[in-house]
């Protein structure tokens, strides 16, 4: 493996500081001669721009170039240990005081070419050093209503198309007549350690595999996996488990990850069997990380889920609105992770095993009573009996609503569905939510690109990209099912701010535990009209959406003080007839999957089928794809898991 380290901007001949020692020696000439000076000559030719490098100071006074320097001599030891005879890996920093480049942050590029083919081309991955740059403040932005708010700017904000083509316009000077491809960028936060060893290899890896598949996947003889080709495996299995700890990522910030979706192959020994070494051992194939939202249809003309009608229709009959179901949920995917060199289709096989909890009730367990929690000091922002405030008369007849008791044994897994199911509508509706400028940036960002409506040439570029390659996956399948041209995914307009507090226990946490139900919990008791507010700002797509960032940031800062923003993702949403279509065609390809332990040793609520005419909420469709029950070391009988939540 060889490694090449440099700040961009110092490797030609003469650089901007051995000019200025050459000019400063025959300063004392000039003036006495009575010509310009070279001061004078100098701002004449660097203008505003450069003027901050006008003045040689010592290297001690720069700290940018000091975290430029630090991190590249890290990485650079942290690679050089590792033997690859197959990719040559490159290291290029370019600084943000270069006058040179119109950056607004030192970048760090890590570049990947293979050794026997560098005809193909070089993929590379950004990271933007946060600690390179003061932090980002807010910028005032004007509203229809000629109003006025202040939006938060955070370091992923900086590397816009400017810094992405000013970043490939120096590299293209550095690799001339090399094929460039470019695999997105992420924020190496100012507090990064860089003197933790298991924090820099995690790093390394996680942008060595970003920068290593952007190149693979252009090169020429790429092809990514189809379903039908691959080699029937009777052993996949997908695990769903609920009450998941947080994730902390490759930079150290925290993920929230209630739920975990797990694709995995092979089999594990039963219970008293030795491990065997001819025994295929279990090997987990992609994972999911999300949680369940709840949406509030209190204003359901405006909610994008639902049709423009303030009455729900069930089965053609208008109901009393009083008796409509208030709530939506929602799976909001923070983490989707595919085997150690992902590509789109896996990434695609990955959001498939989400259909799973679309089965009626099969998301229920999700909100089982946390008897550690709430019987004290502590809140339980997930005590799902808060929705009483909004749906449960009090029966004393005095008026109002009151919570659900749920820290009771009366409140069994029965009740628990009972509440559920005469509260929330049927179905599930599945978002992802891709950063900005993230870890999962370079992985996920073209579902955002097929969402986008700012500029329809990427977003039809995007959109043929996945629908070729959900086709690809399924052998042709997908195309039968689902005509080009229908919509895959869609741009809620909403952006999430992305960021952390001080949890329980004085960890940091994911600012996401701040949802529907969280609030409610928070605010419900002493005023109704917050959670209202909170859910408002999410679906009232028709303000605008940096009136609604600032109104959701003041009710964050009101209840996390300590909050930190440190970046943005787009909410994304999948269409129910895209995930219905997508999952038969897997289905046709002969794929089948076992569920285990899916519903946490129960079944299911069964509930009647109420369809509604939107987008993203729909019921679940029997199929052969995802079957019931787990399967024995030895590929032998399935046990269906016992009880109901009915």
């Amino acid at each position: 493996m060889t490694l090449k380290a440099n700040q961009s901007g110092q490797r030609q001949g003469t650089t901007m500081g051995a000019a200025m020692d050459d000019a400063r020696a025959t300063q004392g000439s000039q003036q006495a001669s009575g010509g310009q000076s070279n001061y004078e000559a100098e701002q004449m030719q660097w203008g505003f721009r450069g003027m901050g490098g006008m003045f040689d100071l010592p290297a001690a006074a720069d700290t940018q170039s000091e975290v430029l320097t630090k991190s590249i001599s890290i990485l650079k030891t942290d690679i050089g240990q590792l033997q690859d005879q197959t990719f040559e890996i490159t290291l290029e920093g370019m600084d943000r005081e270069n006058p040179n480049l119109n950056i607004s942050a030192s970048v760090l590029v890590l570049l990947v070419q293979r050794k026997r083919a560098p005809q193909n081309g070089i993929g590379y991955h950004t990271m933007v050093l946060a600690a390179s740059t003061p932090e980002p403040g807010s910028k005032t932005v004007l509203l229809p209503n000629n109003k006025s708010v202040d939006l938060k700017e955070t370091v992923g904000d900086l590397f816009d198309g400017v810094m992405r083509a000013e970043i490939h316009r120096e590299l293209s000077r550095l690799y001339p007549g090399v094929k460039l491809f470019a695999g997105e960028a992420r924020v190496v936060p100012a507090d990064f350690k860089w003197d933790d060893q298991g924090a820099v290899k995690n790093l390394r890896a996680e942008v060595v595999t970003a920068a290593g598949m952007t190149l693979i996947k252009n090169e020429p003889n790429f092809e990514d996996i189809n379903l039908r080709k691959l080699k029937k495996d009777n052993s996949l299995s997908v695990n769903t488990a609920f009450g998941q700890p947080q994730i902390i990522n490759s930079v150290g910030q925290p993920v929230r990850g209630d739920i975990r979706v797990t694709f995995r192959t092979g089999t594990a020994p039963r219970q008293g069997e030795q491990d065997s070494a001819n025994v295929q051992k279990v090997q987990d194939l992609s994972s999911i990380a999300a949680y369940i939202d709840l949406i509030h249809l209190r204003q359901a003309s405006t909610n994008p889920y639902l049709p423009p009608q303030q009455q729900a229709q069930y089965g053609g009959q208008q109901v009393n609105p009083n008796q409509f179901k208030q709530f939506i949920a929602r799976l909001v995917i923070t983490r989707m992770r595919s085997t150690r060199a992902p590509t789109l289709n896996q990434q695609l096989l990955s959001l498939l095993t989400c259909y799973t909890l679309r089965k009626p009730g099969a998301w229920y367990p999700n909100f089982k009573p946390n008897y550690h929690m709430g019987r004290e000091k502590d809140i339980d922002l997930k005590d799902i009996g808060v929705i009483g405030l909004e749906t449960m008369p009090n029966p004393d007849g005095s008026g109002g609503f009151i919570r659900v008791p749920t820290k009771v044994d009366s409140f069994t897994p029965q009740a628990l569905g009972m509440l559920l199911h005469a509260t929330v509508q049927e179905g599930l509706v599945v978002s992802l939510d891709v950063e900005e400028c993230g870890e999962d940036t370079w992985l996920n960002s073209i579902f955002a690109d097929a969402a986008q409506t700012q500029d329809s040439v990427a977003r039809e570029k995007a959109y043929s990209t996945l629908y070729g390659a959900v086709d690809w996956l399924t052998d042709g399948e997908f195309a039968k099912l689902f005509t080009k041209g229908e919509i895959i995914c869609f741009n809620e307009n909403n952006r999430i701010q992305n960021g952390f507090y001080t949890g329980k226990g004085g960890e940091r946490a994911d600012d996401r535990d701040l949802d529907l139900l969280a609030m409610y919990n928070l605010m419900g008791d002493r005023d109704i009209k917050v959670p209202r507010d909170w859910n408002d700002s999410f679906i009232l797509s028709d303000f605008p959406i940096e009136q609604r960032l600032d109104a959701r940031l003041a009710l964050m800062h009101q209840l996390m003080p300590d909050l930190k923003i440190t970046g943005y993702s787009r909410r994304i949403t999948f269409t129910d007839k895209f995930l219905q279509a997508f999952t038969h065609a897997a289905e046709k390809t002969g794929l089948q999957v076992r569920e285990v332990n899916a519903f946490n040793d129960t079944q299911g609520y069964e509930v009647p089928t109420y369809r509604f005419a939107d987008q993203a909420l729909g019921g679940y469709q029997n199929n052969n794809l995802f079957t019931q029950g787990a399967m024995s070391a030895s590929g032998g009988q399935q046990m269906r898991p016992t009880g109901r939540w009915g």
